[in-house]
């Protein structure tokens, strides 16, 4: 398999811990990397509230998260985003992280609004760096943040000028834009950049899934992907429903992402505040009981769909338990 190449499956986004002052919790960070026992990583994504770190926070994070994943007996792929406005001060930075990380994610950038020419430059004069040549990157579609689309035919582009580039993160939430970008580029990995929808890239050919529903439920997102990566959907189905896994998908974005799901893995006990760093509040009062409500609901889902009729040749992990332990007293 090409070096330029990102492994199948689920990958968990950091969502990025605080102490009391704003500054960032590493311990936090250490337990929710033991935490993600089923998923890849990213890190610096959108729900590592990365526009709320300076360069020097978050290459500090890149640094502390590659020394414990690569001193572990089975280290993660470990990916890396290096999202950013200005086009000259994003590629340094990419720079400055490749030896930390397996892969980079770079992100349309935001707020500026460039044309489909701009998003070309933007990753060409990224991407086409020669200390890069050897690294794959993912584009990270995302219109919401972005306030712009990436349209498949700029994917293509972007894909023909850069030969590492092979996959993207797609959140635009068009399954017509989907369609259109395995047309257009039938080689490229694509990944689901939403949890309510993973199915339905699945179903289209997707690779699998960047999640922020994982940070939570590892091996049950991890399981409903492997579960249609084996073409098992009808089981991939009903694990999706049967766990209730909308409802919670539905109140980790009940307020902008990253805020419930930072509460979220305060409430399951792998972190020790939910802190936010502003103009980000905490998760308002009456929606925590939306979160916690969701969570219980999965914890209820101790039986996996039957099992039986997927092929022995088919690797499968046996069932893993998902349930996790809330706080009793909140």
């Amino acid at each position: 398999m090409s070096k330029l190449h990102f492994p199948n499956g689920v990958y968990s986004v950091l969502p990025t811990p605080f102490n009391d002052d704003e500054t960032i919790n590493y311990d936090d960070i250490t337990a929710w990397y033991y935490h993600q026992t089923a998923c890849e990583l990213v890190i610096l994504g959108t729900t590592s509230e990365s526009p709320n770190l300076s360069r020097e926070e978050q290459l500090n994070i890149v640094k502390y998260i590659s020394n414990i994943n690569y001193t572990s007996l089975s280290p993660k792929f470990l990916v890396v985003g290096v999202g950013g406005i200005n086009t000259k001060e994003t590629a340094e930075f990419a720079l400055e992280c490749i030896n930390y990380c397996d892969a980079l994610m770079v992100t349309v950038p935001a707020y500026v609004k460039p044309t489909q020419n701009g998003i070309v430059k933007h990753f060409n004069k990224i991407c086409n760096q020669e200390q890069l040549k050897d690294t794959p990157i993912i584009m990270y579609n995302v219109p919401g943040r972005a306030s712009v689309n990436m349209e498949p035919k700029t994917m293509k582009q972007v894909c023909e000028t850069c030969p590492n580039v092979v996959a993207v993160k797609e959140a635009s939430g068009s399954i017509d834009q989907l369609i259109e970008i395995k047309r257009l580029v039938p080689n490229l990995q694509v990944f689901a950049g939403d949890d309510k929808l993973v199915l339905d890239f699945m179903i289209h050919g997707a690779c699998g899934l960047i999640s922020v529903a994982s940070n939570v439920f590892p091996n049950l997102v991890s399981d409903i992907v492997k579960l249609c990566l084996i073409n098992e959907f009808v089981l991939a189905r009903d694990m999706f429903y049967q766990s209730k896994f909308p409802q919670f998908v539905n109140a980790l974005f009940s307020e902008s992402n990253p805020i419930p799901v930072k509460y979220a893995m305060y409430w399951i006990d792998v972190y020790s505040t939910f802190n936010m760093i502003g103009p980000m509040t905490e998760l308002s009062v009456e929606k925590r009981d939306q979160v916690k409500e969701a969570i219980n609901e999965i914890n209820s889902y101790s039986e996996l769909p039957e099992l039986e009729s997927i092929p022995e040749n088919h690797e499968y992990n046996e069932k893993k338990e998902h349930d996790v332990l809330p706080k009793l007293n909140m």
